[in-house]
């Protein structure tokens, strides 16, 4: 198991309707509500625990898409929030900060760092 297969996991139960993505491949389009979209960015050791407890570091994109301008900053904001309101009662996952940016220079969005140990 991995971070990114427990995140996977755990948005996909919590988030109907989304495209949840966890796997290295291109995107044509984002499917409304929107896209949740992840890798391992990071994986270390856990000090002390031994080889068998690894802390991941997880690169979350929450997509929208809305591509009309007047639309776009309020469809990020509810869409980061249902993602919120998802991860807040996952014990095993913290995140700090969420950064807006633009994945593939093509989907709006906003990334987040999220660290879980397993």
């Amino acid at each position: 198991m991995s971070g990114r297969k427990m995140l996977h996991s755990a948005l996909s139960a919590t988030l109907p309707g989304w495209q949840v993505v966890s796997d290295a491949r291109a995107l044509d389009a984002i499917r409304r509500p929107g896209a949740a979209v992840m890798w391992t960015a990071k994986r270390a050791k856990a000090p002390a625990l031994g080889l068998d407890w690894f802390t991941d570091e997880v690169t979350l994109w929450i997509l929208t898409p809305t591509d009309r301008p007047a639309d776009l900053e309020d469809s990020l904001d509810s869409l980061l929030l249902t993602v919120m309101e998802a991860l807040e009662p996952l014990d095993a996952f913290h995140w700090e900060t969420a950064e807006r940016g633009v994945l593939a220079e093509k989907f709006e969005g906003y990334r987040l760092t999220i660290t879980c140990a397993f």
